[in-house]
């Protein structure tokens, strides 16, 4: 067995969301929340969650 990395993901870590059409990473977010199971809660760059 090897040893499970340590989370890095941070709240207000900037990030990048894929487009759901046309599969580019291209909409700037900030992580907000972190959950389990590499769940996040995300708010945009125009402030949308």
């Amino acid at each position: 067995l090897q040893p499970t990395r340590s989370r890095t993901d941070t709240t207000e870590s900037q990030v990048l969301v894929q487009h759901l059409i046309t599969k580019k990473w291209s909409t700037p977010c900030f992580i907000t929340q972190v959950g389990t199971n590499r769940e996040y809660v995300i708010r945009t760059t125009s402030g949308t969650t």
